[in-house]
């Protein structure tokens, strides 16, 4: 479950739960790009497939 904290500091759920749509359709979700957020999937250790591909396209 994905944890939204607005409204004044209270935390509410976030629905993402079981739908017929597919993963790459799901992640597009508003629900889901505010709990992955690029800082946090870089805090996990993963890294990013565009800062990836423009170091291999532009080498310095």
């Amino acid at each position: 479950m994905i944890i939204n904290k607005f409204m004044g500091g209270a935390i509410f759920p976030v629905g993402c739960g079981i739908s017929s749509k597919g993963p790459c359709r799901s992640s597009k979700t508003s629900s889901i790009q505010q709990g992955l957020t690029n800082a946090y999937l870089e805090a996990e250790g993963l890294f990013s497939l565009r800062e990836r591909w423009i170091t291999l396209h532009y080498p310095k």
